[in-house]
């Protein structure tokens, strides 16, 4: 299965299960991506990371720099270790970009692909389990009665004059 991050725009990421928000939102796959290692400049321009492909411009030209200087053999092993590299962090460059755009992370899902990780995130059965708020969403001033509130505790672990609570499986000290 494969992991994905949901991205929808600012406007509709309060609302995540709004009918525009399903034709809006954007799915972004966890790990290695493949056409970004094979095909960087196409990928690059179907997902229309501009800012990203001049990034990779500069580096490539920069490599062909160390070419001149130190060698065909250094640019070589230069050239492909960053096109790993950016193999392996293409999917968070898109994140960033969508990021820039004005997207939200909303939560994730887990799929044999992206249409069944979509299915799985939009649908009825998965929406209690599936849906994560994205970090700092949550507040506690936004949470339910039902969630306890933190109560800051001194380095001991105990606030004034409170005995230690007995942690474990024996339920009494001692025992």
């Amino acid at each position: 299965m494969r992991h994905y991050t949901v991205h929808l725009p600012a406007e509709l990421a309060e609302r995540p299960f709004a009918e525009a928000a399903v034709e809006r939102a954007v799915f972004v796959k966890d790990g290695f991506n493949w056409p970004a290692l094979f095909i960087p400049l196409i990928w690059l321009l179907f997902r229309r990371m501009w800012l990203a492909l001049l990034l990779y411009l500069a580096a490539s030209a920069a490599i062909a720099g160390i070419g001149a200087f130190a060698g065909e053999t250094a640019a070589t092993w230069s050239g492909i270790a960053f096109a790993i590299l950016f193999a392996l962090e293409a999917n968070n460059l898109r994140r960033w970009t969508l990021e820039r755009r004005g997207y939200r992370e909303v939560g994730s899902a887990s799929g044999a692909g992206e249409e069944e990780a979509a299915l799985r995130f939009f649908s009825d059965g998965g929406l209690a389990g599936s849906y994560r708020p994205a970090v700092g969403e949550a507040t506690l001033d936004r949470a339910p009665a039902s969630v306890p509130r933190f109560s800051p505790r001194r380095a001991s672990g105990r606030a004034d004059g409170e005995e230690p609570a007995v942690m474990g499986l024996f339920p009494e000290r001692g025992g």
